[in-house]
């Protein structure tokens, strides 16, 4: 009697297990269509929003910047409407990345905002599918190192410049630090072709350069030669900070310019405005954020 107990509770066991192994079989497969089925409609959505991205991306570079159809107060409001309304159909995981709370920066200058700075926004769609290793070029440091310091945690290898601050010359696993600027017509300072050369880097994919020099980036050393030398080919994110306000009545060329990258299949992605900075008299924001990354779109 004993012994047909215990085959029967056996036997309850096996069942019990059977039944527990079909519990969990169903529940990992609705678990599994349900991750299908967000893929599958936020893989929808995405081409619905590239569609009018496309129109949007059209529109844009069929604009004639040259033929005197546009005038200065046209080009401006174009100029600020493109930065401030970013591709979306591009990047699915966008993030914003380092920055600091600068608590005291009022009681410094009170013509400055209680807010954050420093932080920066990155596409990480590459980086998380791991396609090709991560290298970052970032320009203009200040001593804040929340961005570097975050991508160097994620494993990338990091090329830092600023001459105007003194360094280590390694920092973190992977961040190399270079006392010079990014410019030309000064021995601190050199061009973004040249530096990425001096590095071994002209053949190879920049995943994000990171560029915040105080203006400079509309000057001499600037875009015009970015572009010109082609030094923009091989980088797939451009995170910079743009200062319009020493470029008034410079609108036409400032659209002609984000044209031009759009020529070359960059797209906005991000736009954030400087809120310590804060907007000017006539209530324009001209310090901004912009990330433009490469896309066919």
């Amino acid at each position: 009697r004993q012994c047909a107990r215990s085959k029967t509770d056996v036997l309850g066991i096996i069942l019990l297990l059977i039944f527990l192994i079909y519990v969990f079989k169903i529940f990992t497969n609705e678990k599994k269509e349900e991750v299908v089925n967000v893929e599958a409609r936020l893989s929808t959505f995405m081409e619905n929003i590239r569609r009018k991205d496309e129109e949007k991306v059209s529109d844009f570079l069929s604009l004639d910047l040259g033929g005197g159809n546009i005038n200065e107060t046209q080009a401006k409001i174009l100029l600020y409407q493109t930065l401030a309304f970013p591709l979306q159909g591009v990047c699915r995981v966008l993030k914003r990345i380092g920055g600091w709370w600068m608590d005291n920066i009022h009681a410094i200058n009170s013509r400055y905002h209680v807010q954050v700075d420093g932080d920066k926004f990155i596409c990480l769609d590459a980086i998380l599918a791991e396609k090709e290793p991560c290298l970052i070029y970032s320009f203009g440091i200040n001593n804040e190192w929340t961005f570097e310091d975050q991508m160097d945690a994620q494993g990338c290898s990091i090329y830092a410049y600023d001459h105007t601050i003194d360094a280590p010359a390694e920092r973190g696993n992977n961040i190399k630090f270079f006392k010079q600027g990014l410019g030309v017509g000064d021995s601190s300072l050199k061009t973004l072709g040249d530096t990425v050369k001096d590095n071994g880097h002209a053949d190879t994919a920049i995943t994000y350069l990171k560029v915040d020099i105080e203006g400079h980036e509309l000057g001499p050393g600037g875009f015009e030669d970015w572009m010109k030398t082609g030094a923009l080919e091989n980088v797939q994110q451009l995170g910079i900070e743009v200062h319009l306000s020493d470029y008034m009545n410079q609108y036409l060329s400032l659209l002609s310019v984000v044209q031009n990258l759009y020529k070359m299949e960059f797209r906005i992605i991000s736009h954030e405005v400087n809120m310590v900075v804060g907007p000017a008299q006539d209530g324009i924001y001209n310090y901004i954020e912009v990330v433009f990354m490469k896309d066919s779109v």
